[in-house]
């Protein structure tokens, strides 16, 4: 997510939650250990409860990369877990550097070209595959214009969208979310008919 206007990951899972019997939580990606913390305590609350393990992930950028790691963590770390749909829009890992994520080194480094690099971040492909038993559906969603943030083809998805706008090119790694908001909201509404969210 990000400031100003709720973008289009936000306002999906927003309006799905409305429209299901579901717990939800939305979080910022520097917040991603509150949210993994929140997951556990969900997955918790819900086996004491004897009531079913179904999760559902959504992300965009650095949250969509966290979401596909939350998930492998989870399916790894929480046995009778069932990831129902796995969302990813642009999930990006860096070419350029390593594990340093912060705000003020990424500038630098966008801003600092290294040698060599012809493009900066690259499409993350680390999400568990879509066994049709533990991972149900993984849908990702991603673009190629823009030079320094932009996804690609996740392998193992269940389907792969290229996300284009028939404007003036103005689609970009910070709308691609918006422009993708129907599609978003339709896949999570196609959840809640099936199901998945409760």
């Amino acid at each position: 997510s990000r400031s100003g206007p709720p973008c289009g990951v936000r306002r999906a899972l927003a309006q799905a939650s409305k429209e299901a019997p579901c717990s939800a939580a939305l979080y910022h990606y520097s917040r991603r250990e509150r949210a993994a913390a929140w997951v556990r305590t969900e997955c918790a609350r819900r086996r004491s409860a004897d009531r079913p393990l179904r999760l559902v992930l959504v992300g965009h950028s650095w949250g969509a990369t966290e979401a596909g790691e939350l998930a492998k963590r989870l399916l790894r770390q929480e046995p009778d877990t069932v990831l129902q749909l796995l969302v990813t829009v642009d999930a990006i890992k860096s070419s350029a550097f390593g594990t340093t994520t912060g705000i003020t080194t990424t500038i630098l480094t966008l801003n600092n070209p290294i040698p060599g690099k012809k493009a900066y971040f690259i499409a993350y492909d680390g999400t568990p595959r879509v066994d049709g038993k533990r991972v149900l559906a993984h849908t990702n969603y991603y673009q190629t214009n823009t030079a320094l943030y932009h996804g690609g083809p996740i392998a193992g998805a269940s389907e792969n969208h290229l996300v284009t706008d028939q404007g003036a090119g103005a689609l970009n790694h910070g709308n691609v979310d918006d422009v993708a908001f129907p599609m978003l909201l339709s896949d999570l509404r196609d959840a809640v008919r099936k199901g998945m969210l409760q």
